[in-house]
């Protein structure tokens, strides 16, 4: 526990314990908080999943309103929470607003994290003490936004927490039998982009960026995990000489897995439609030290180009358009990418980690 720190009973409320980016904050703010000597409980109401086991595992308990959330909210109540802190994309839902309403008393603080920015100048916003947003951009976006259109709001910036112990670099033998398995050359230089199978966050630059990159280099590949149907198409389009060298893998829930496609690669080529407000792919592949190339997208979602930053955890390009030079100054660069690759565990964590930030976000509910 944080010296000086009094133990507070804290209820995380999420939507859902499965895969995805917000899931995995709701886990890793939780099982932050037990370690830094909290009391935890999870409240879920929409969609459950796998991450409940591991929750349990860690000693939490969790309420699952999936089925009947009248019993979870009565149990979450008994529970008593001094703090309750709430995972929503920041605009009004009914369900969530009905949450807090049961659960909000004078005595309990609210805090959220607004995973998108986005702006509630509805009653439900009254519920909430704190919005903590994961980037200065997040928060800039959504000052402009809420402007004189409601109620004062307080918002802080809280990044999502990162676990330093779910990625690790692979030893050198789990990098070469991964590529065996996939029909990679162990000399080749491995590109890849990892994500949901959500077309939001892929792009069709990352093909252009690979070609560009193939006809420098006869040895590159591209590994590619979860790669959403949308993409098929453009995939498809490659030249034939291209294509055969863009390999695909199974998207898995099993962090180690990830954990070795992650260090098997010399470069992350990153582009999403709509930006990253955040981006856990991002500080995983660093954590596996792995370089990430971005580019900065400033009319949809920008976090991404924090969350590397240019030179410390890759290389952030001037816009999508600039992505594939961006791709080859890594690859004509190996000082740079090593230099890179030295700090990357560093970088990430002196930001992100999980103890860390969870003890901004418990200092933040004690001032609320």
């Amino acid at each position: 526990m944080t010296a000086g720190m009094i133990p507070m009973r804290i209820l995380t409320v999420t939507a859902g314990l499965g895969r995805g980016g917000s899931e995995r904050a709701a886990q890793n703010f939780s099982t932050a908080y037990r370690a830094l000597g909290q009391d935890v409980a999870v409240l879920v109401w929409k969609e459950d999943g796998f991450r409940q086991q591991q929750l349990e595992e860690a000693g939490i308990e969790v309420f699952n309103g999936v089925a009947g959330l009248d019993r979870a909210l009565r149990a979450a109540d008994m529970f008593k929470p001094d703090v309750i802190h709430i995972h929503r994309v920041g605009i009004p839902q009914a369900t969530e607003t009905s949450i807090l309403q049961r659960l909000r008393t004078t005595d309990r603080a609210v805090i959220e994290t607004n995973i998108f920015g986005r702006v509630d100048v509805s009653d439900a916003a009254g519920l909430i003490d704190v919005h903590m947003h994961l980037s200065a951009w997040c928060l800039w976006r959504w000052r402009k936004w809420l402007g004189h259109a409601g109620p004062k709001q307080i918002g802080v910036i809280v990044p999502n927490p990162v676990d330093p112990d779910s990625f690790v670099p692979a030893d050198r033998q789990q990098v070469v039998r991964l590529r065996a398995r996939l029909g990679i050359p162990p000399d080749a230089y491995l590109c890849g982009r990892i994500g949901q199978r959500s077309g939001a966050n892929w792009h069709p630059k990352i093909f252009d960026a690979f070609s560009r990159l193939a006809r420098l280099d006869r040895t590159a590949h591209l590994l590619l995990v979860g790669l959403p149907d949308a993409l098929r198409p453009p995939l498809r389009g490659l030249p034939d000489d291209v294509r055969k060298r863009v390999v695909e893998m199974d998207l898995t829930d099993q962090d180690a897995d990830l954990s070795v496609a992650y260090s098997s690669l010399q470069c992350f080529i990153h582009a999403a439609s709509f930006g990253e407000s955040f981006g856990y792919v991002l500080t995983e592949a660093m954590l596996c030290g792995c370089p990430v190339v971005t580019a900065s997208t400033p009319h949809v979602n920008n976090s991404h180009v924090e969350v590397v930053g240019h030179l410390d955890g890759g290389i952030v390009a001037g816009s999508i358009k600039a992505l594939p030079d961006a791709v080859v100054a890594l690859w004509s660069e190996p000082a740079l990418g090593e230099r890179i690759r030295q700090t990357l565990r560093t970088h990430v964590l002196r930001r992100f980690d999980a103890q860390r930030v969870a003890a901004t976000a418990l200092e933040v509910a004690t001032l609320a």
